[in-house]
């Protein structure tokens, strides 16, 4: 190609064709000395962000995956807390309507007294019935297989009983029944 002789007011510039991306402007080297500057301004500038974000996390990276492995831990014990809280609280509930409805004697005794006989199976044997003292007056006009027997027993709560057979003795009581519940119930969380 055809050399092309450029001058400036400093130097003298003969390039011999066209250069490829090259631009060919009438800038005066001040304006191109300050694009430069202006680039390896933003260069450093970038340069040292990405340093101190190295450095921050360097610094403070492990104190921040500290903290998030200490949420974790917090919120797994948060969670077991308010699971073991609600199981007490629904014993809890539990007992006070159980207590309310034998305060208010609002319980099917009779029905109690016979779950509590089949389940000791006792057959037609001979057996005993220990009630407290009120179960016992209401239990008077109810009639039971031959050879059972209700006994009022002064030392027992209104609800419980207790079945005396030639096999043993069972015994329904509603505070330890109750308590069984949330020892069962806090169990099967762990």
């Amino acid at each position: 190609g055809t050399g092309q002789v450029m001058r400036s007011t400093r130097h003298t510039l003969t390039v011999g064709g066209p250069i490829a991306g090259a631009e060919l402007t009438s800038r005066d080297a001040s304006s191109v000395l300050a694009e430069r500057t202006e680039r390896r301004i933003e260069a450093a500038r970038e340069a040292g962000f990405a340093a101190g974000q190295e450095q921050t996390l360097a610094q403070f990276g492990p104190m921040f995956d500290s903290a998030v492995e200490h949420l974790v831990e917090f919120r797994e014990s948060a969670t077991d807390i308010m699971a073991r809280d609600a199981v007490e609280l629904a014993v809890e509930i539990a007992r006070q309507l159980v207590q309310c409805q034998v305060k208010a004697g609002d319980y099917n005794l009779e029905r109690m007294v016979r779950g509590a006989l089949d389940a000791a199976d006792v057959g037609r044997g001979d057996c005993s019935v220990h009630v407290a003292t009120a179960d016992y007056e209401k239990l008077q006009s109810v009639v039971f297989r031959n050879g059972t027997k209700i006994e009022a027993d002064t030392e027992m709560n209104p609800g419980d009983l207790h079945v005396a057979t030639s096999r043993g003795l069972m015994v329904r009581e509603l505070e330890p029944t109750l308590d069984a519940i949330r020892e069962q119930l806090l169990e099967d969380l762990s």
